[in-house]
């Protein structure tokens, strides 16, 4: 599988260089409340000398899935740099990428025909709180798995057909 999406994480990179911005839809709750389900982001070109803690960063993983997590720290080991990301509702962080693996940084949400802006006080407010506090993280897990909806269970066999 992840060979296969090489070639998309290439495509969607030459399209945020090329244009400037791409739009993705959210799908999964490891950024809930700020990224919902089927929200629009807009990720433009990341600068690496532009990235501070905090931004949100779409990158593909070592597995070939594609995910926008909050940088919570920059490592530098062996003459290399290696970013730590976390989902905002996640309890532990995602493995280190490398600075080849970030596709952008994402710019705005769109909910509800809204644009939200990275720049907006309240995510200002929400990105220092999500960072500071990490109480925040286990309630927002604890109610985001609440929600989730159980499966329906499997109707009993039919024995008489």
């Amino acid at each position: 599988m992840k060979q296969e999406n090489d070639g998309l994480f290439v495509f969607i990179k030459q399209i945020i260089q090329k244009n400037g911005w791409i739009e993705i839809s959210a799908h999964g709750s490891s950024m809930y409340p700020l990224i919902q389900e089927e929200s629009i982001c807009r990720f433009h070109p990341m600068q690496k000398e532009n990235i501070s803690r905090g931004d949100i960063i779409l990158f593909h993983s070592t597995s070939g899935d594609l995910i926008a997590h909050r940088l919570y720290a920059v490592i530098h080991q062996h003459h290399e740099c290696l970013y730590l990301c976390k989902g905002d509702t996640n309890l532990g962080a995602d493995e280190p990428i490398q600075a080849k693996q970030i596709l952008g940084v994402l710019y705005s949400i769109r909910k509800s025909k809204k644009d939200i802006f990275m720049t907006d006080l309240l995510v200002s407010l929400w990105t220092k709180a999500i960072l500071s506090l990490p109480f925040i993280s286990k309630a927002i897990n604890r109610y985001v798995s609440r929600k989730k909806p159980i499966p329906a269970e499997r109707p009993p066999y039919d024995w008489d057909t």
